[in-house]
């Protein structure tokens, strides 16, 4: 991607095509932190962290990748970013 430097890219359920296209996966990490941003576009629906799945979905069709991939690729991406989750992937 043109102009953008960043190691990875935090990837909330309501994604833009484009954006997934262009970024590698691995640059990718999914995430369900803000609730206002749902995988709805109504207002009032709230996000929770059951809705990471719709996001590795997501990536995993535009991508034309398979949804394991994008699940390892992108857990092994959190992990580097945040050490102590492989402790909480151990359990």
């Amino acid at each position: 991607m043109e102009g953008v430097r960043a190691e990875y890219f935090s990837i909330p359920p309501p994604i833009k095509q484009n954006l997934v296209k262009q970024l590698p996966l691995e640059s990718m990490c999914l995430e369900t932190g803000l609730p206002a941003l749902g995988p709805e576009k109504q207002t009032g629906v709230r996000n929770e962290p059951k809705n990471i799945s719709v996001c590795a979905e997501y990536i995993s069709k535009v991508k034309e990748v398979p949804l394991e991939m994008v699940m390892e690729v992108t857990t092994q991406s959190g992990v580097s970013l945040f050490p102590r989750l492989n402790t909480l992937l151990r359990a």
